[in-house]
């Protein structure tokens, strides 16, 4: 009744390491882990037992030479022919097997529930950033409107829109490629490509919001061609995203800073502005997503 362990029998010996000559008359507390042993999960199990009920538990329990397994097991209590109690009996058998399957089919469901994640993000995030060459349409359409008969700002709002119109069907494309979205890749299309260019269609893109805010977008890429190969769309939602975030959290006339810069073999395209910033807390898991 007080825990000491009386009899050993059955398969303990193995499943244990101890010999009955090792264990009887010492206290069964030996066999469980010792931060268990720190909540008293003996003692929970025997008041379960007391109350009459049948104390079933599976956890993790402790072998002679110190090695852990997975154990599955119940105590309950033994009376004598009057009801009083005389005991315990524990009946466990080692599940270490049956712990592993399980952890396996967790681990399994987990990632599965991780690249569910990853899907619905990507869809939100190609979602939002069909929002980007609307912007650039919606401005052409207002260039074609206000300067009608001027054949230079015809050609440039004809170009524009041709450009959003690729960049939106290369967008859709990927919503509706679902087996890639779910195993994360996207195809790339490698070409060369003069990065200027890239970087000022970009800067086309997100002209309206900062036009509306009177802020000074400063393009700093210099008279070299900067040839890299590299997906110029891919470059393309890079870059809008972040002229469009610099725009968006800088205050009214503030300015904005697009710099393309070599570094050795290289090429850096840096965008800065003197709005609100970023919070340091934030900054190591922002990129996370891409």
């Amino acid at each position: 009744p007080n825990g000491v362990v009386l009899v050993w029998g059955g398969e303990a010996e193995a499943i244990f390491g101890y010999q009955a000559d090792e264990i009887i008359g010492k206290s069964a507390d030996l066999l469980f882990t010792p931060e268990d042993v720190r909540e008293g999960a003996l003692l929970k199990e025997r008041q379960i037992a007391d109350a009459g009920a049948v104390a079933e538990a599976d956890r993790g329990m402790l072998r002679r030479d110190g090695r852990r397994f997975w154990a599955n097991g119940v105590l309950y209590s033994l009376n004598d022919a009057d009801g009083r109690q005389i005991g315990y009996s524990k009946v466990l058998r080692n599940r270490t097997d049956l712990k592993g399957q399980l952890e396996s089919q967790k681990r399994e469901i987990s990632q599965l529930q991780a690249g569910e994640e990853r899907k619905n993000k990507f869809i939100t995030t190609l979602v939002h950033e069909l929002r980007n060459p609307l912007s650039a349409l919606s401005m052409a359409a207002e260039i074609l409107k206000l300067s009608p008969d001027d054949p230079e700002s015809r050609t440039f709002a004809v170009s524009a829109i041709e450009r959003q119109v690729g960049f939106s069907r290369r967008l859709i494309d990927d919503l509706l490629d679902l087996t890639r979205l779910q195993k994360g890749k996207l195809r790339l299309n490698l070409v060369s490509l003069d990065l200027r260019t890239v970087v000022e269609q970009s800067s086309e893109v997100v002209k309206e919001l900062i036009n509306s805010k009177r802020q000074s977008l400063h393009l700093i890429l210099g008279d070299a061609p900067v040839t890299v190969l590299a997906d110029a769309d891919r470059l393309q939602q890079v870059f809008v995203n972040l002229i469009q975030n610099a725009a968006k959290y800088t205050q009214e006339t503030g300015d904005i800073w697009v710099k393309l810069l070599l570094e050795g073999q290289e090429a850096a395209v840096k965008v800065e502005d003197n709005g609100i910033g970023i919070s340091p807390e934030v900054l190591p898991g922002i990129f996370d997503l891409f």
